[in-house]
């Protein structure tokens, strides 16, 4: 374990202790582990008791993991113990957020994440090229999932369609595809 991580499971403690005295509760520290991939920051896992946080961007960015990541994934803990399942982000983790630990309540990070971005795969049409996630990539492979060109007003946009004929367009991020200006219908 490296000293950062150290660090982090002393503030986690603190946090706990700390929402335990504001709060008057018994809640027992949770079980940390720095296996989180990819470019999430952190996750908490209620019903295990768990939090995760990625060992990558703790690194690249010490002092917001332990002013924000650490209190934000805390503070679903401490959310599920006192209201159960309720909205990730709501009122309830907001009000734990700045009344307990005195920390402004953001849903997501603002880290650079290009050091855990995923390989993308390019997919080519005659005009332009288009990188897809591993997991997209894989899924044409197998054919489970058919790539399309679609029209809408002189422009043409990605579709992905599983092939059971469940529509998967709405999943896509501007950031994962870009739009598709050539005038084909299909491409590989």
């Amino acid at each position: 374990m490296t000293p950062l991580q150290k660090q982090v499971l002393t503030h986690v403690e603190y946090c706990i202790k700390h929402a335990n005295q504001r709060l008057n509760k018994r809640l027992q520290i949770p079980t940390v582990n720095f296996n989180q991939r990819g470019k999430i920051a952190g996750t908490a896992h209620l019903q295990k008791w768990e939090l995760r946080f990625n060992p990558i961007l703790l690194a690249e960015n010490p002092d917001a993991f332990l002013n924000e990541v650490v209190a934000h994934e805390v503070a679903h803990l401490v959310v599920f113990k006192l209201f159960g399942r309720v909205r990730p982000h709501g009122r309830e983790w907001q009000l734990i957020m700045t009344e307990v630990f005195n920390v402004t309540p953001k849903t997501t990070h603002n880290f650079n994440v290009s050091s855990v971005a995923g390989t993308r795969y390019i997919y080519l049409c005659p005009c332009s090229e288009y990188p897809l996630t591993i997991r997209r990539h894989n899924k044409v492979k197998r054919a489970k999932l058919a790539i399309t060109a679609v029209n809408a007003n002189n422009h043409y946009s990605l579709r992905l369609t599983l092939n059971n004929n469940v529509d998967a367009q709405s999943s896509i991020n501007r950031d994962q595809i870009a739009l598709l200006t050539c005038p084909k219908d299909n491409y590989q």
